[in-house]
């Protein structure tokens, strides 16, 4: 069974709240998806050395999905590195502005003021997201019964 990019757009729309996301949705599902794929495939690539599953080779982009079915946890993994690539793009573009701006300037522009959080706020998601990895590959690649038995090798 295949997984649908939607379905991972969904989780990852649920997550933030952008204008440019919300108006992108009101003017249709393809506008939308063009704008969210590149953080898809951001996070796939992020992702894929830890997954259990070959994810970059599963990829059909004419139908928008992955030609194998996605557990909750590889959903949920790949949306939170989307918002982290998100996020990315957030403190970019006010990094641009401080480039553009003065420093009086850029001082009483609010997206200056919150450049330092921002950054700290992101430093926050990819630490979240890093532990996130580390529990599904604890999940999925430690055979907990061998170790119960004394064999740590599995």
């Amino acid at each position: 069974m295949a997984t649908k990019f939607d379905v991972i757009y969904n989780h990852f729309t649920s997550l933030v709240n952008d204008y440019k996301i919300n108006n992108l949705f009101k003017l249709g599902e393809s506008d939308l998806n063009d704008y969210l794929e590149p953080s898809l495939l951001s996070s796939v690539t992020k992702f894929a050395p830890y997954c259990r599953l070959e994810l970059i080779n599963n990829i059909d982009y004419a139908n928008q999905e992955f030609e194998i079915d996605l557990s909750l946890s590889e959903i949920v993994i790949l949306a939170n590195l989307m918002v982290e690539h998100w996020f990315m793009k957030e403190i970019n573009n006010a990094l641009q502005i401080n480039a553009k701006l003065s420093d009086t300037d850029f001082k009483h522009y609010a997206e200056g003021q919150n450049l330092s959080s921002k950054k700290d706020r992101l430093a926050t998601i990819q630490e979240n997201n890093a532990q996130m990895i580390q529990q599904y590959q604890l999940n999925y690649y430690i055979n907990w019964d061998e170790w119960r038995n004394g064999y740590y090798n599995g």
